[in-house]
């Protein structure tokens, strides 16, 4: 009996290792964990160095970076999981992928830029100079190619290497701040960019190593194949991600800088909660595009990892959230405490839509899944919007109420379009 005790471990990781969804979950996993762990620390160590005004500017131009290099993406990094098995060539296909992300970055951060007054008049002054301007388009470029190369690594499941790209990334960000001198909000974009340049180092070498180019000759004929799936992807990926894209230009429209900081930080340590289904419906999706005849088999598993990992860390969260944010010093843990529990509990329901979502993207259901997912955007913005009295915890309640609503939604799209039509 203690003999099989002792063997438990490493069944247990055999079983898991041996399952390409559980051991893709785990490495897409451990590398949001890695990356959210690197992000508290880095924020940490600037709210230690920078006051609430300079993070939350920091904060807004980190999300305007996120939101540009989202929309430039064109649902390609979605179609690259979906259709790289039915691709002829997939490193043309992935050179003419980054073509147009380049095209689509430059025409939408000039749109961002040139409309900066209204959607963020406080940023107008940094971004309206010339050479802000243009690295400001550099890194939404780097990201969003960073975003898409994850991708292909899920795509040919191999998330192994986005796990090396996290843990390079984390350290960038906290060795980095310690040699700069600088105590202007311009040091946090510079560690930033700094962490994704870090990433692309180890992407080259992990397509080195898996015989992956992107400087093969440019398939645009691939890229028209699978416009319309990557065009229902793109819009449906603006819904779906919109709100988390959004919320902290919003928190910084409506309740100003300093506020807007207390609740991006409660945001960030409850985001780390967001990660799980997120990583594990990423497994599913590859999973589930790879072969479909199984996908009733990993929809299981992936809701039971799903329950089980969400359920240890929101009451985790409950037991020792307060010393995670005294970290970043007694205002914060006064200030972002019952906000980060609130947005925390609000990943069941994020967990619920977006394990929908994933379904009805692998059966390429699109329309659906857009409508859905727009749906579920304007109830999440409008809870915010009506709730909103000027502090975090209001905007936090509005998130809750949204994305509460939003999973009622998704369960009637599941049970549509899904339960009885397709997963019979």
């Amino acid at each position: 009996m203690l003999k099989d005790y002792k063997q438990l471990p490493m069944n247990m990781y055999r079983h898991f290792m041996h399952d390409s969804l559980y051991r893709n979950s785990i490495y897409i996993l451990l590398n949001m964990l890695i990356a959210s762990a690197a992000g508290f620390l880095f924020w940490a160590i600037n709210t230690r160095l920078f006051s609430p005004d300079q993070i939350g500017t920091a904060t807004a131009l980190i999300s305007s970076v996120i939101l540009l290099a989202s929309l430039s993406l064109l649902g390609l990094n979605n179609s690259v999981i979906r259709y790289y098995k039915e691709l002829k060539s997939p490193n043309r296909f992935m050179s003419a992928t980054l073509i147009a992300v380049l095209l689509a970055t430059i025409l939408t951060s000039a749109i961002f830029i040139n409309s900066i007054e209204f959607f963020a008049p406080d940023l107008k002054n940094t971004l309206t100079n010339p050479a802000w301007a243009i690295s400001f388009v550099v890194l939404v470029y780097i990201v969003a190619v960073n975003a898409f190369t994850d991708n292909v690594f899920i795509a040919k499941r191999v998330a192994f290497w986005i796990l090396i790209e996290s843990v390079l990334m984390g350290l960038t960000k906290i060795i980095l701040p310690f040699t700069l001198s600088s105590s202007n909000f311009v040091t946090i974009i510079f560690v930033y960019a700094c962490s994704y340049i870090a990433a692309l180092l180890v992407t080259t070498a992990g397509f080195k190593l898996n015989n992956i180019s992107v400087f093969a000759k440019p398939d645009f004929t691939s890229l028209k194949r699978v416009s319309k799936y990557s065009f229902g992807n793109y819009i449906s990926g603006i819904a779906s991600s919109g709100a988390n894209m959004f919320i902290p230009l919003v928190a910084f429209s409506l309740i100003g800088s300093t506020q807007s900081a207390f609740f991006f930080i409660a945001l960030s340590v409850a985001s780390i909660i967001f990660m799980i289904p997120s990583s594990i419906n990423k497994s599913l999706f590859a999973e589930g595009s790879h072969n479909i005849t199984e996908i009733r088999q990993h929809q299981s598993k992936s809701l039971k990892l799903i329950t089980a990992l969400l359920t240890t860390s929101i009451l985790l969260l409950i037991i020792i959230g307060r010393p995670i944010l005294s970290v970043f010093g007694s205002i914060y843990s006064e200030t972002s405490y019952i906000p980060m529990l609130i947005l925390a509990v609000s990943s069941i329901p994020i967990a619920i839509i977006s394990t929908v979502g994933t379904m009805l993207n692998i059966v390429k259901l699109i329309e659906a899944m857009v409508v859905m997912n727009f749906i579920i955007l304007g109830a999440v913005m409008s809870f915010v919007y009506i709730m909103n009295d000027g502090k975090p915890t209001s905007l936090a309640l509005g998130w809750l109420s949204g994305q509460s609503l939003g999973a009622g939604i998704a369960v009637i799209f599941y049970f549509k379009y899904l339960h009885q039509k397709v997963l019979k």
